[in-house]
């Protein structure tokens, strides 16, 4: 096989895919179809532990026991490469796991003695390490190692580039944490403390007509903190919106007992950061209707061209003005508003007394995932 093009081809699959141990699987053998060897592995190295993330055509006596020759122990390469001492690809000479697998002597070696192992790096940043091997190879030529160094950057680069997606991730899913936590502060927080004035009023009363009332209001205001506690553990679920927006709208409308018709003139597709984002200020939107508007339908209008989506979410209820905005501050309007500008998207509210809200959600085309 032409070495540029498996070089290309390699290049292809790092940039394209996500997910580590398939793309670094598939690295491993298209290197070895290239170099003509017979066996490889990778590790990933963090501080003094080891990952054994890839592997190709290993001899039985290094697979048995689910590789435990490969993922436990030290060994020449992986002692240098902690040290610092692995700078360059190199021929790494006896090699100790493929000794331990000889002295074992109960299963085949397939006469591997020796490998070229090349350490994985991104700048400063050092991940692991690529090794490769054929039976009766002691020594790896000059052209081979720089191969091995040029799959190594590209492997070193991609490493990197997910290490640093996934910080990011990390901090998107703590933010939505400390969300969610001010979201239970305020809500069930404010109901409890009513629950609790309300059964301070019961002692004393001996009118058994306000014993009943405050009975009353104290099972409706748990239920409503229940109910609250119960919306934001679902918006934690990480799988609800794995059946796409449309059916988890559905799901969340069943949640609150509420009566949710929805419009959509075309599929809906969003990558998942705008999707995630979208589906926050929908639920948001109509918890508030369940809430404010005095009655219990909501619709949700979806119209999708080249330019935009729009999303709409619509009651018919009492309303608001728009100067008295602050009375209604715990509705998550700037919660809302700040989520369609993180998306590269528009928000709007327009609501008339005894005429209703709308809320709207305008996402440009690049918010697509078919967008190029």
């Amino acid at each position: 096989m032409n070495v540029v093009h498996t070089l290309k081809t390699i290049a292809q699959t790092l940039n394209i895919g996500d997910d580590l141990h398939t793309m670094l699987q598939s690295v491993l053998e298209s290197l070895l179809e290239v170099t003509n060897h017979e066996t490889g592995w990778i590790f990933l190295v963090d501080d003094n532990d080891h990952q054994l993330i890839a592997h190709h055509r290993l001899p039985q006596a290094l697979t048995a026991d689910q590789c435990a020759l490969m993922c436990q122990g030290s060994c020449w390469c992986k002692d240098k490469f902690i040290k610092g001492h692995l700078q360059r690809a190199a021929n790494i000479m006896e090699c100790r796991r493929m000794e331990r697998a000889i002295n074992k002597g109960n299963q085949p070696t397939n006469g591997l003695t020796h490998h070229a192992t090349v350490p994985i790096v991104a700048g400063d940043e050092a991940y692991g390490l690529i090794n490769i091997a054929s039976r009766g190879k002691e020594h790896f030529s000059k052209e081979e190692l720089e191969v091995l160094e040029t799959v190594a950057l590209q492997v070193g680069t991609t490493v990197k580039r997910l290490k640093l997606e996934e910080k990011k991730r990390e901090i998107v899913r703590m933010e939505e944490r400390h969300r969610l936590a001010r979201d239970l502060h305020d809500s069930v927080n404010q109901l409890l403390f009513s629950l609790s004035l309300t059964a301070k009023s019961i002692k004393g009363v001996s009118e058994k007509q306000k014993v009943n009332e405050a009975v009353e209001l104290i099972s409706e205001v748990s239920n409503e903190a229940l109910l609250q506690v119960k919306q934001i553990i679902w918006q934690m679920r990480s799988e609800e919106l794995e059946d796409g927006l449309i059916p988890a709208i559905h799901r969340y409308a069943a949640l609150l007992d509420i009566k949710v018709d929805v419009f959509v003139e075309d599929q809906v597709r969003l990558h998942p950061h705008a999707e995630l984002h979208l589906w926050r200020i929908i639920q948001e939107a109509i918890n508030n209707s369940r809430k404010h508007s005095g009655l219990n339908s909501v619709r949700v209008h979806f119209t999708i061209n080249d330019q935009a989506i729009l999303v709409e979410i619509i009651d018919h209820g009492i309303g608001f003005e728009r100067l008295n905005m602050n009375i209604h501050s715990g509705m998550g309007l700037r919660n809302m508003e700040e989520r369609a500008i993180e998306i590269g998207g528009e928000f709007a509210l327009k609501s008339e007394m005894d005429k209703g809200t709308t809320i709207q959600v305008r996402i440009p085309l690049e918010g697509r995932e078919d967008h190029d």
